[in-house]
Protein backbone atom coordinates (compact mmCIF):
# COMPACT_ATOMS: atom_id res chain seq x y z
CA UNK A 1 0.00 0.00 0.00
CA UNK A 2 1.48 3.11 -1.07
CA UNK A 3 2.35 6.03 1.45
CA UNK A 4 -0.15 8.65 1.36
CA UNK A 5 1.34 12.01 -0.08
CA UNK A 6 1.06 14.32 2.92
CA UNK A 7 3.59 11.85 4.39
CA UNK A 8 6.08 12.02 1.87
CA UNK A 9 9.17 15.10 0.96
CA UNK A 10 7.89 17.18 -2.11
CA UNK A 11 9.88 20.15 -3.18
CA UNK A 12 7.70 23.09 -1.43
CA UNK A 13 7.16 21.22 2.19
CA UNK A 14 8.60 17.83 3.86
CA UNK A 15 6.29 15.43 4.65
CA UNK A 16 4.35 14.51 8.42
CA UNK A 17 7.29 12.19 8.71
CA UNK A 18 9.66 14.28 8.76
CA UNK A 19 7.99 17.09 10.54
CA UNK A 20 7.38 14.82 13.28
CA UNK A 21 11.20 13.63 13.23
CA UNK A 22 12.34 17.05 13.02
CA UNK A 23 10.58 18.37 15.97
CA UNK A 24 10.44 15.81 18.24
CA UNK A 25 14.43 15.62 17.99
CA UNK A 26 14.76 19.25 18.01
CA UNK A 27 12.89 19.42 21.49
CA UNK A 28 14.87 16.16 23.14
CA UNK A 29 18.04 17.44 22.12
CA UNK A 30 17.91 20.68 23.33
CA UNK A 31 16.31 19.15 26.60
CA UNK A 32 19.15 16.88 26.72
CA UNK A 33 21.97 20.04 26.13
CA UNK A 34 20.32 21.83 28.63
CA UNK A 35 20.33 18.88 31.22
CA UNK A 36 24.00 17.82 30.40
CA UNK A 37 25.02 21.28 30.75
CA UNK A 38 22.99 21.47 34.52
CA UNK A 39 25.16 18.35 35.44
CA UNK A 40 28.19 19.81 35.67
CA UNK A 41 26.61 22.44 37.69
CA UNK A 42 24.68 20.52 39.87
CA UNK A 43 25.50 19.76 43.80
CA UNK A 44 26.12 15.87 44.40
CA UNK A 45 23.01 14.24 45.87
CA UNK A 46 19.74 13.11 44.72
CA UNK A 47 18.53 15.72 42.56
CA UNK A 48 21.60 15.48 40.64
CA UNK A 49 21.46 11.47 40.63
CA UNK A 50 17.80 12.01 39.44
CA UNK A 51 18.74 14.37 36.65
CA UNK A 52 21.45 12.03 35.39
CA UNK A 53 19.09 8.84 35.54
CA UNK A 54 16.37 11.09 33.32
CA UNK A 55 19.32 12.41 31.08
CA UNK A 56 20.25 9.10 30.49
CA UNK A 57 16.91 7.68 29.73
CA UNK A 58 16.21 10.53 27.01
CA UNK A 59 19.75 10.02 25.52
CA UNK A 60 18.28 6.42 24.86
CA UNK A 61 15.20 7.47 23.37
CA UNK A 62 17.45 10.20 21.12
CA UNK A 63 19.30 6.80 20.25
CA UNK A 64 16.45 5.10 19.23
CA UNK A 65 14.78 7.83 17.50
CA UNK A 66 17.70 9.47 15.74
CA UNK A 67 18.52 6.24 14.13
CA UNK A 68 15.15 6.17 12.85
CA UNK A 69 16.00 9.54 12.03
CA UNK A 70 18.79 8.84 9.94
CA UNK A 71 17.15 6.22 8.40
CA UNK A 72 15.10 7.74 7.06
CA UNK A 73 16.90 10.75 5.86
CA UNK A 74 19.16 7.60 4.06
CA UNK A 75 16.21 5.96 2.39
CA UNK A 76 14.79 9.47 1.58
CA UNK A 77 17.21 11.90 0.78
CA UNK A 78 16.75 15.52 1.23
CA UNK A 79 13.78 17.17 -0.92
CA UNK A 80 14.66 19.66 -3.86
CA UNK A 81 14.28 22.57 -2.82
CA UNK A 82 11.92 24.77 -5.17
CA UNK A 83 13.48 27.82 -4.07
CA UNK A 84 17.44 29.18 -4.80
CA UNK A 85 20.09 29.92 -2.67
CA UNK A 86 23.99 30.09 -3.24
CA UNK A 87 26.01 27.49 -4.05
CA UNK A 88 27.87 28.15 -0.88
CA UNK A 89 24.90 27.57 1.23
CA UNK A 90 23.44 25.16 -0.25
CA UNK A 91 26.43 22.64 0.87
CA UNK A 92 26.66 24.54 3.98
CA UNK A 93 23.53 23.59 4.27
CA UNK A 94 23.91 19.71 3.61
CA UNK A 95 27.31 19.65 5.86
CA UNK A 96 25.26 20.77 8.68
CA UNK A 97 22.60 18.93 8.02
CA UNK A 98 24.77 15.61 7.85
CA UNK A 99 26.71 16.70 10.51
CA UNK A 100 23.82 17.01 12.87
CA UNK A 101 21.83 13.60 11.56
CA UNK A 102 25.74 12.01 12.73
CA UNK A 103 25.57 13.83 15.98
CA UNK A 104 22.12 12.07 16.89
CA UNK A 105 23.82 8.64 16.86
CA UNK A 106 27.79 9.57 18.03
CA UNK A 107 26.38 11.88 21.03
CA UNK A 108 23.91 9.12 23.07
CA UNK A 109 26.26 6.38 21.73
CA UNK A 110 29.20 8.02 23.38
CA UNK A 111 26.96 8.55 26.54
CA UNK A 112 26.11 4.67 26.49
CA UNK A 113 29.44 3.77 26.30
CA UNK A 114 30.70 5.97 28.88
CA UNK A 115 28.64 4.84 31.71
CA UNK A 116 28.76 1.44 30.97
CA UNK A 117 32.16 1.29 30.33
CA UNK A 118 32.40 2.85 33.91
CA UNK A 119 30.43 -0.10 35.28
CA UNK A 120 27.32 1.65 35.48
CA UNK A 121 23.85 0.50 33.78
CA UNK A 122 22.15 2.20 31.71
CA UNK A 123 18.30 2.05 32.99
CA UNK A 124 15.64 3.63 30.29
CA UNK A 125 12.56 4.87 32.82
CA UNK A 126 13.05 1.68 35.27
CA UNK A 127 11.46 -0.21 32.28
CA UNK A 128 14.45 -2.02 30.73
CA UNK A 129 18.13 -1.78 30.86
CA UNK A 130 20.43 -1.34 28.28
CA UNK A 131 22.64 -4.39 27.08
CA UNK A 132 26.04 -3.86 29.29
CA UNK A 133 29.46 -4.18 27.71
CA UNK A 134 32.74 -4.43 29.82
CA UNK A 135 34.11 -1.95 32.18
CA UNK A 136 37.10 -0.54 30.56
CA UNK A 137 38.87 3.20 32.09
CA UNK A 138 40.20 3.53 28.63
CA UNK A 139 36.90 3.43 26.71
CA UNK A 140 35.08 5.54 29.40
CA UNK A 141 37.67 8.31 28.99
CA UNK A 142 37.04 7.88 25.08
CA UNK A 143 33.87 8.30 24.69
CA UNK A 144 33.75 11.00 27.72
CA UNK A 145 35.83 12.70 25.41
CA UNK A 146 33.43 12.35 22.88
CA UNK A 147 30.51 13.45 24.38
CA UNK A 148 31.97 16.61 25.24
CA UNK A 149 33.65 17.39 21.93
CA UNK A 150 29.72 16.54 20.43
CA UNK A 151 27.94 17.99 23.01
CA UNK A 152 29.61 21.41 22.14
CA UNK A 153 29.64 20.46 18.43
CA UNK A 154 26.13 20.37 18.53
CA UNK A 155 25.40 23.80 20.35
CA UNK A 156 27.47 25.15 17.36
CA UNK A 157 25.79 23.07 14.48
CA UNK A 158 22.52 24.19 16.05
CA UNK A 159 22.88 27.93 15.84
CA UNK A 160 24.65 27.58 12.58
CA UNK A 161 21.27 25.71 11.62
CA UNK A 162 18.62 27.92 13.35
CA UNK A 163 20.81 30.90 11.84
CA UNK A 164 20.82 29.70 8.40
CA UNK A 165 16.98 29.41 8.49
CA UNK A 166 16.03 32.56 10.04
CA UNK A 167 18.46 34.04 7.51
CA UNK A 168 16.91 32.49 4.78
CA UNK A 169 13.36 33.01 5.95
CA UNK A 170 14.06 37.00 6.95
CA UNK A 171 16.55 38.32 5.22
CA UNK A 172 16.28 36.66 1.65
CA UNK A 173 12.47 35.73 2.18
CA UNK A 174 12.67 32.62 1.09
CA UNK A 175 10.13 29.78 2.94
CA UNK A 176 12.66 27.87 4.66
CA UNK A 177 10.39 27.60 7.96
CA UNK A 178 7.09 27.16 6.04
CA UNK A 179 8.58 23.65 4.14
CA UNK A 180 8.98 22.10 8.22
CA UNK A 181 5.37 23.13 9.46
CA UNK A 182 2.25 20.86 9.31
CA UNK A 183 -0.04 22.31 6.61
Amino acid sequence: MPLDPKYKDNPNSYGYISVINHWLIAVLVIVMLFLGLSLEFADLGSQKRNMLSLHKSLGAIVLILGTWRVLWRVFNGFPARNFAIKHWQQNAAKFTHILLLLSLIIMPLSGYVMTEAAGRPVNVFMLFSLPPIPDSRYLKEVAELIHSICAYSICGLLIAHIGGALCHQIVDKKPILKRMLFK
